[in-house]
């Protein structure tokens, strides 16, 4: 099993519905129009402080991704990024 971890020291903004995404675009080209771009939920965020952890899925191939998002799907916002 795989499993994304956020480290204890994690902090972000508070937002409706915020969801962790795979995305196969690189964090300097993602914006919130288009995040979900071929991307995949991973998970619905936890917290928005500490650590937490999320398992990812088996069948997913994490190579065809490049980042990491936090994204509220329903303002098209994104709320916190990464390389992964």
């Amino acid at each position: 099993k795989n499993y994304i971890v956020l480290a204890d020291d994690f902090k972000n903004r508070e937002g409706p519905c915020l969801k962790i995404f795979f995305s196969p675009q690189s964090i300097d080209s993602v914006n919130g129009k288009t995040a979900v771009i071929g991307s995949v939920i991973i998970a619905k965020l936890k917290e928005i402080k500490g650590g937490q952890r999320y398992q990812i899925p088996r069948e997913l191939d994490v190579s065809k991704y490049n980042s990491l998002l936090i994204y509220c799907e329903r303002y098209a916002m994104l709320w916190g990024r990464g390389v992964l």
